[in-house]
C-alpha cells in the first residue's frame, strides 16, 4: 500500500473520530437519560389537573351534603342523626 493512501485513511480516521467525540460533547449532541422538560411539564400540569377535579369533586359533595334552609351549619358527615 501507497504510505500516502495511508496517512488518507489515517485522516479520515481521525476526522470522524473527532467528529464523534465533538457531538457527545456538545449539549444537544447526546441524548439524556430522562424526559425533557417538555414531558416534566406535561406530567406536571396533569398532576395539577387532577388535583383540581379532585376538589371540585370534594366541593360537588360538600354543597349536596348542605340543606339550603340551614345553608349556615356544617354539612354532616357519615353520622346517622335521629332527629324527630
Amino acid at each position: 500500500m501507497n504510505v500516502t493512501a495511508f496517512f488518507v485513511v489515517l485522516g479520515v480516521i481521525v476526522l470522524i473520530v473527532g467528529a464523534g467525540l465533538r457531538a457527545l460533547a456538545s449539549p444537544g449532541g447526546r441524548r439524556s437519560s430522562g424526559p425533557g422538560p417538555g414531558a416534566s411539564g406535561a406530567v406536571y400540569d396533569m398532576l395539577n389537573e387532577d388535583k383540581r377535579k379532585a376538589i371540585e369533586i370534594i366541593l360537588e359533595q360538600r354543597a349536596e351534603a348542605t340543606d339550603p334552609e340551614t345553608a349556615d351549619e356544617k354539612p354532616e358527615t357519615g353520622k346517622l342523626t335521629t332527629d324527630n
